[in-house]
C-alpha cells in the first residue's frame, strides 16, 4: 500500500516537472518566433513598435486582472496603425523609411487617436449603460405604478396594502403606528362608554 502511494506521488511529481517544461519550451519557441520575425521585419517591428505606446503604457497602468482597458485602448490603437504600416509597405520597406516615418506626425494622428478613442470609450460606455439601466428602471416602476393605480380602481384600495385597513382584532405596536392608526385607536377608544366606578 505505502509502495503505491510513494509510486504515485513521484508519478504527480514527474508529470509536474514534464508539463513546466512543456511550458517552458512552448514559451522559449515563441520568443525565438517573435525575435526571429522582429529582425526580419525590422521596419514594421519599428512602427508597430513606436505605434503601440499608448497599448503598452495601458497594459503596465492597468490594474485589472483582466485587462479591459487594455484591449479597448489596444484594439483601436491597432486599428489606428494599419494605416501607418500600409503607408510604411507601400512607399518604402527600409529602416531609413520607418525612421522617416516616425518622425512625421501625419501617421501617429490616426494611431495616438485610436488609442485615445478606445480610452474614452472605456470610461464613457459604462457611464451611459448605467445611465441606461436607470432609466430602463425607472420606466418599468412608471408602468408597475399605473398597473397598481388600475388594479386600485378596478378592485378597491384593498388591493394595495398601504391603503388596506388595519385588522381591528389585531394589536398594533406603539412603535410602529402611523399617525393615522394613532388617529384612528383614539377615536375608537373615545367612541367605547368609560367603565362605570363603584
Amino acid at each position: 500500500m505505502q509502495v503505491r502511494i510513494v509510486m504515485s506521488v513521484t508519478a504527480s511529481f514527474q508529470n509536474d516537472r514534464r508539463r513546466r517544461l512543456e511550458v517552458r519550451f512552448e514559451t522559449i519557441l515563441i520568443a525565438i518566433v517573435i525575435v526571429f520575425l522582429a529582425v526580419v521585419f525590422a521596419p514594421t517591428t519599428l512602427v508597430v513598435a513606436f505605434a503601440m505606446a499608448p497599448t503598452v503604457l495601458m497594459f503596465v497602468l492597468d490594474g485589472d486582472p483582466q485587462k479591459n482597458r487594455t484591449l479597448s485602448v489596444g484594439a483601436l490603437n491597432l486599428a489606428g496603425t494599419v494605416p501607418a504600416l500600409f503607408e510604411l509597405w507601400a512607399r518604402w520597406n527600409t529602416l531609413a523609411g520607418a525612421v522617416e516615418m516616425i518622425a512625421t506626425a501625419h501617421p501617429w494622428r490616426l494611431a495616438f487617436g485610436g488609442a485615445l478613442l478606445g480610452w474614452l470609450m472605456n470610461w464613457l460606455i459604462p457611464i451611459a449603460s448605467a445611465n441606461y439601466m436607470v432609466k430602463q428602471r425607472e420606466s418599468s416602476l412608471g408602468e408597475l405604478e399605473k398597473r397598481q393605480e388600475l388594479m386600485r380602481d378596478v378592485w378597491g384600495l384593498d388591493v394595495d396594502p398601504r391603503w388596506r385597513a388595519p385588522d381591528p382584532e389585531a394589536p398594533v405596536p406603539a412603535a410602529e403606528t402611523t399617525a393615522g392608526q394613532v388617529t384612528e385607536i383614539s377615536a375608537a377608544a373615545s367612541a367605547e362608554p368609560a367603565p362605570e366606578s363603584l
